[in-house]
């Protein structure tokens, strides 16, 4: 959107947009020159005429112009709003002149159908989330009881469909906070936790999936110095569904020993950073050994239904994962950064930050820190 110059609402900025009727008084001027020696004045009398017929053509245009520049200004406070250009939009002052009536009421008419939009887009929002929630704690009732059928059938022949049933429940749980994340500030709590019990619960969560996939997972590193616990403020549910997709990904594009030559891993650590400061953080790191990240990938792995080259060789991804966290990382506060090495590893590290949270600051409130894509 184009700027309005500031130096375009000057006199003589309005006088260059109205040249035609400039150009028509000068002619006035020119014609009646004559026409008044025709009439037997005398040149100074002529003069004074002239002088007279300018100087009204002058108030006239200052006053036009002191009515256009009310609502030019009004305009540019408007287009320089950004977010609360609507609000700004509402609270339009009755402007004089025809152009500044038309002005507020054109204005008016757009701020309050916007408003409507809004209103019925947030509604219609509100409706599918009820929607999903509801279908959501519906469909895991049939779920539960085909887990209860599997588990006491003790059938190794089953133990596929256990899996897939997994794979639907984790599909279904992804659904769910899919939908909260619009409204993540009607559902969270914030509480100081120790990440340690909060990444075992996760990865306690998808001990299946990870015993099947052969993945060595390493969690020494969330431990202190003196063996306790690495505390962070958080709400845990939260964190621990996203600390889950981290390790859905990780298994997803996990190393393979025979073509690789190692054997998959995923380390998880926790570092306090900047203690004793304003900007004291917990960096929570999730690091694995697999296929990594192609370069050209990498500031695109956060978009919504992004899979990349890696996704592509593998028809089960969706790109929903990483998408999901950094969408609640950023409207809980939390900053989210992605590195990797094609082919060696990938590390994805939440900021975790302390102070901002002593204060008394809500990051669901829209206090929120931008998303850095790569380290």
């Amino acid at each position: 959107m184009r700027a309005i110059d500031p130096q375009r609402l000057g006199f003589g900025a309005f006088l260059c947009a109205h040249r035609i009727a400039v150009a028509f008084c000068v002619l006035c001027c020119a014609f009646a020159w004559p026409l008044l020696g025709a009439m037997g004045l005398g040149a100074s009398e002529r003069l004074l005429l002239e002088i007279l017929l300018a100087t009204v053509f002058v108030v006239l245009q200052a006053g036009a112009w002191a009515r256009e520049r009310a609502w030019m200004q009004e305009a540019r406070r408007i287009a320089a709003g950004g977010k609360d250009a609507l609000a700004l939009a509402a609270d339009t002052p009755d402007l004089d002149g025809l152009e500044g009536e038309a002005f507020t009421a054109a204005v008016r008419a757009v701020s309050a159908q916007a408003a409507r939009e809004a209103g019925c887009a947030r509604a219609a929002q509100a409706d599918y989330r009820d929607f999903v929630e509801t279908w959501v704690h519906e469909v895991k009732t049939p779920l539960a009881a085909a887990n209860l059928f599997v588990e006491n059938a003790n059938d190794p022949s089953l133990r596929p469909l256990s899996r897939e049933l997994s794979r639907v429940e984790a599909f279904v749980e992804q659904a769910l906070f899919y939908a909260r994340s619009s409204s993540v500030e009607n559902d969270y709590l914030l509480r100081t936790c120790a990440l340690g019990p909060l990444v075992a619960e996760a990865v306690k969560l998808r001990a299946t999936q990870l015993i099947e996939a052969h993945v060595a997972v390493d969690m020494t590193g969330l431990s202190c110095a003196d063996g306790t616990d690495v505390t962070a403020p958080c709400d845990a549910k939260w964190l621990t569904f996203i600390v889950g997709q981290l390790i859905d990904n990780a298994v997803r594009y996990r190393s393979d020993p025979v073509r690789d030559g190692r054997t998959p891993r995923i380390a998880f650590s926790a570092t306090e950073e900047a203690l004793g400061t304003a900007d004291e953080r917990v960096v929570l790191a999730v690091h694995d050994n697999g296929c990594g990240i192609p370069a050209a990938d990498l500031p695109r792995v956060c978009e919504r239904g992004f899979t990349g080259s890696n996704g592509r060789a593998r028809q089960r991804s969706t790109g929903m994962g990483l998408y999901l966290v950094d969408t609640l990382c950023r409207k809980m506060g939390l900053a989210v950064l992605v590195d990797s090495q094609e082919g060696a590893w990938t590390e994805v590290r939440i900021v975790l930050p302390r102070n901002r949270f002593r204060e008394g600051l809500d990051p669901a409130k829209g206090q929120s820190v931008p998303r850095v894509t790569k380290a």
